[in-house]
């Protein structure tokens, strides 16, 4: 039972962690976390493990939502028995996140799309070695991957 209560704190506080340099607060900016559609499991750790959680994950305060409505302008980490929501207001300069995440989504599409162009040239996947048209589809994934997290953010940061 331990292990597994630690194991869910670890998985918290990386959690924390990673949206936090994701959305590009710095690490050491204490935020306002807030914990929606969570199980007794999840509610029982964090609330027993909150010292931990506020130190480790420079987490000013832990509130608990509990009813059903989102929650909005923020960024959000799914786990298992819980969400995770950091409020972004006052934290970044939206309009700035907004505009480098911008710049980022169109530098990947541009290179997913000459990835995706190479992988639709029957000549090429036919004169290609084996392992180079897997790191191109592997490349592709990736990126597609990237795209995905890179919208949610800019998602997140709109409020919608």
């Amino acid at each position: 039972e331990a292990t597994e209560e630690i194991k869910l704190l670890q998985e918290v506080i990386v959690a924390i962690r990673t949206t936090k340099a994701e959305m590009n607060i710095a690490p050491g900016n204490k935020i306002k976390l807030i914990v929606s559609k969570y199980d007794h499991t999840c509610k029982q750790t964090i609330t027993k493990y909150d010292d931990f959680i506020l130190s480790l994950a420079k987490v000013a305060e832990i509130c608990w939502h509990d009813d059903e409505s989102p929650i909005t302008n923020s960024a959000t980490a799914i786990l298992k028995s819980c969400q995770l929501n950091i409020p972004l207001d006052g934290l970044i300069d939206k309009e700035a996140e907004t505009k480098r995440l911008e710049k980022s989504m169109l530098k990947i599409e541009k290179s997913l799309a000459a990835t995706t162009a190479r992988l639709a040239n029957e000549q090429y996947l036919s004169n290609a070695p084996e392992h180079v048209v897997l790191k191109e589809r592997s490349a592709a994934k990736e990126w597609q991957e990237s795209l995905v997290k890179l919208q949610a953010q800019k998602q997140a940061l709109s409020g919608t």
